[in-house]
């Protein structure tokens, strides 16, 4: 018919659509078109077509600028991987396809996948690659971002780190806890009536960099105590594999703002009740985190945690079976991180798919890498038992639906079943603390009044992984709000 076969045929209904729209709007109202340059398929629009399309519109007035895209858009997967790069996609992946389409029109071209950085959309538009640049999720991570430039503070723009923990649920972001929340969290943290106090944050993992950032914009005088010579926590550890290094930029821009605002940070304190007293502070956060949980496993003093992987790679056997409790990202990055370096890994997985507590992006990177490194994968079992037999691990699998068990024979064990609690410093601190310890749940679920200064002694509150197991996201929200509290 005549809307198919020829690329005139094909191009009509588009011509129509905007011939219609012209015809309402007028000459002078500026008029766009989201617009594939390159469909990346055989049997997709090429650059050519999408080039020689682009100049009919052109010439005839039918549009005033071009928002570019790359790829195809027709299933989920390919909306991610095309439109949405994630945490493992290199940075600006199509930039240089949209700079060689811009150079075939005389109009504007916009352009946004994965420009996560002011230096990144400077340089694209410097170099004549694009005439504006979009940074929708650069913007969930800090709505301050034009604030901050024009103020000259462009070192104080929190990063964007591709996590794509926006997408899929009310808009949040892993490390900006207030997007999203804003009736009742602040994006900007205003100076605290009560600033001067003096406060002691044990833990330098995320939600104690957190909590240490917040009270020291607040005003108060901060000591961060950190066990390890460095800060991060879990997220060093987690930054170690390659499909989530970028996490380390949380990390980074913390470190730097705890700088900036004065925070007496020490380092390789293992901090017990008198390294914390001396101090006399006002307020306690212990941020401490948790030690890896093996959960009911029989024989799990054969196995190793995550955090062991991960922390030392070259522990790691040949032939390893790794177990996942979670459903989340530790036992997934570890697989792939491991079975990249070419040792054997099978992946057991409670879960009837892989890690489906994680954002959909992350998924597909993951399935594709355990797919790459033909990591063996068994789904919908539980670890029973581990025992020792000839230097090698017999393993116990129990299918959850049939009940029947299966054995394998393996080097070595990895068991990601979350963490659990490092209580030893509240059980000391509680019953010397002007609250017991506790948190009222109604300073966690909504605005509260400022807390007063006590009249003697400190206030102690747990956060992060010291309360229960919990994500990057979910151990800063708590920081941030509880942190305006004061």
């Amino acid at each position: 018919d005549e809307f198919g076969g020829s690329l005139e045929n094909r191009m009509r209904f588009l011509r129509m659509v905007y011939e219609e729209i012209r015809s309402q709007v007028g000459a002078d109202y500026p008029l766009g078109i989201r617009y594939t340059i390159d469909e990346d398929h055989a049997e997709g629009l090429s650059f050519a077509e999408a080039v020689e399309v682009a100049n009919v519109l052109e010439g005839e007035g039918l549009v005033d600028f071009f928002n570019c895209i790359f790829g195809r858009f027709d299933t989920r997967l390919n909306l991610l991987v095309y439109n949405i790069p994630g945490m493992s996609a290199p940075s600006a992946p199509w930039l240089g396809q949209v700079g060689a389409f811009k150079a075939e029109t005389d109009l504007p071209v916009f352009h946004a996948a994965k420009i996560a950085d002011v230096a990144t959309a400077r340089y694209a538009i410097e170099q004549g690659l694009v005439d504006m640049v979009g940074m929708t999720r650069a913007h969930m991570a800090d709505p301050q971002i034009v604030n901050k430039l024009q103020s000259g503070r462009q070192e104080q723009i929190r990063p964007c780190v591709g996590a794509s923990h926006c997408l899929y649920r009310p808009v949040h972001c892993i490390h900006n806890p207030a997007t999203g929340r804003e009736t009742w969290l602040p994006q900007v943290i205003e100076r605290s009536p009560n600033a001067g106090r003096k406060a002691v944050v044990v833990g330098g993992g995320p939600a104690g960099l957190e909590a240490a950032r917040v009270l020291a914009e607040r005003g108060h005088n901060v000591v961060l105590l950190e066990a390890a010579d460095r800060l991060g926590g879990q997220l060093v550890l987690a930054a170690k594999a390659r499909l989530r290094r970028d996490l380390i930029g949380i990390v980074d821009w913390r470190i730097a703002e705890l700088e900036r605002l004065g925070v007496d940070v020490r380092l390789n304190v293992y901090a017990e009740a008198p390294d914390i007293l001396v101090d006399a502070p006002d307020l306690v956060l212990l941020a401490t985190g948790g030690i890896p949980d093996f959960g009911p496993i029989s024989g799990n003093e054969l196995c190793l945690s995550v955090f062991d992987a991960l922390g030392n790679p070259a522990q790691v056997a040949d032939d390893l079976l790794i177990y996942d409790a979670t459903g989340r990202h530790p036992a997934a990055s570890a697989a792939a991180e491991i079975a990249a370096t070419g040792k054997a890994v099978t992946f057991v997985a409670r879960d009837p798919s892989v890690a489906p507590e994680m954002e959909h992006h992350s998924s597909i990177a993951y399935r594709r890498a355990l797919a790459d490194y033909d990591v063996a994968i068994l789904l919908e079992y539980e670890l029973v038992s581990v025992s020792a037999r000839d230097g090698r691990r017999e393993v116990v699998l129990r299918h959850l639906l049939t009940g029947r068990e299966r054995r394998v024979i393996c080097a070595q064990v990895v068991v990601e079943h979350g963490t659990v609690p490092m209580t030893d410093i509240f059980d000391a601190l509680r019953p010397l603390s002007t609250n017991d310890g506790v948190t009222e749940i109604e300073s966690l679920t909504g605005p509260v009044p400022l807390r007063g200064r006590p009249p003697s002694g400190f206030e102690l509150h747990r956060i992060g992984d010291a309360v229960s197991s919990r994500s990057v996201h979910a151990a800063m929200l708590d920081a941030l709000r509880l942190g305006i509290q004061f």
